[in-house]
């Protein structure tokens, strides 16, 4: 029997991603992401809360927010349509967590890096065919990065055509984005790994 569960929904990605005792399933999505930069050991669920300095500051809820066991923060959010302002949003999301770090007195070799990762059902980057693209601080004249400790990444569904047949040759990545995109019809007959 098929339930119907659409993952992009709110709750549905939250309770598959966010539940400690799916952590496992979490993993296999961060690791897809970073898979030619790093690997992921473990993650703790945070509070999606990032807290507020004073009572008129902006309150931001985020859809799930972790921590690696070196201290990376990241930020998953699902969005099935493009707000106005996502990307100043996810700017400010990344910047938030990667301040909200330290304490007074904290020196600044104590700042881990800030990853906020947009999974999109939309399209967002209508100039370049990527799926998956990554921002970092950088130089735009010289194309030298500042640092790697702030980072966003934009995983753009539709921009990944896949039909059932050929997902086995596909990433893994690939794979997740498949199974995001797809209709609730179809999931549960992907296999992953």
């Amino acid at each position: 029997m098929r339930l119907g569960i659409d993952p992009k929904v709110d709750y549905a990605f939250k309770r598959l991603f966010g539940d400690p005792s799916h952590s496992q399933v979490l993993l296999h999505l961060l690791n897809a992401i970073f898979e030619n930069q790093f690997q992921i050991a473990d993650v703790q669920i945070l509070s999606p809360f990032l807290e507020k300095d004073f009572d008129d500051d902006k309150l931001s809820i985020l859809d799930l927010r972790v921590c690696d066991t070196i201290g990376r923060q990241y930020n998953l959010e699902m969005q099935t349509r493009i707000p106005l302002g996502l990307p100043g949003r996810l700017a400010y999301y990344v910047s938030s967590m990667y301040s909200g770090q330290l304490v007074e007195g904290d020196p600044y070799s104590r700042l881990c890096p800030a990853i906020s990762i947009c999974l999109l059902n939309k399209w967002l980057l209508p100039d370049t065919a990527s799926f998956h693209t990554r921002f970092r601080l950088s130089s735009l004249e010289e194309g030298i990065e500042l640092t790697d400790d702030l980072e966003i990444h934009l995983i753009e569904f539709p921009k990944v055509e896949l039909v059932p047949t050929a997902v086995r040759e596909s990433t893994t990545l690939e794979k997740w984005v498949y199974f995001f995109a797809s209709s609730p019809e179809s999931v549960g007959k992907i296999r992953f790994g």
